[in-house]
């Protein structure tokens, strides 16, 4: 096996789990179970979160699948601002929640990113980009 296949391996299992358990807050437990994820991942997160000191119950099932994008984080918000321009293939309630995603997308630390690249390459960014 090439090295570092183990790492890369643990570190996608991690972000499955994170991605489970995110869909799982946001009430999507019945969807997990539809697509049989749950078997992959039986122990996850019995979680009530709040948002904005609402209950979780108090928010739409389009503005659940908008917070479940920005918790996933800058892939997935960049996702949901390419959908949001389909108003011909998706419902209106759910293009109102994802255009909030264009102008109203809470702070992403660049050295957040430059952490993330640099984990994903496997070397530091000044020995792969000229600049960055």
């Amino acid at each position: 096996m090439p090295r570092g296949f183990f790492r890369a391996a643990v570190h996608r299992t991690k972000r499955y789990r994170e991605i489970v358990n995110i869909l799982a807050k946001y009430g999507f437990s019945d969807f997990i179970r539809a697509i049989k994820l749950d078997r992959y991942f039986p122990f996850l997160k019995k979680v009530v979160p709040t948002k904005d000191k609402r209950p979780l119950s108090e928010y739409t099932f389009w503005e659940h699948v908008r917070m479940v994008f920005e918790e996933l984080g800058p892939t997935y918000i960049k996702l949901a601002q390419i959908i949001s321009s389909r108003r011909d293939l998706l419902p209106g309630e759910l293009i109102v929640e994802l255009e909030k995603l264009q102008d109203r997308v809470p702070p992403f630390p660049a050295d957040q990113a430059v952490e993330i690249v640099e984990e994903e390459l496997g070397r530091p960014l000044d020995e792969v980009f000229i600049e960055f």
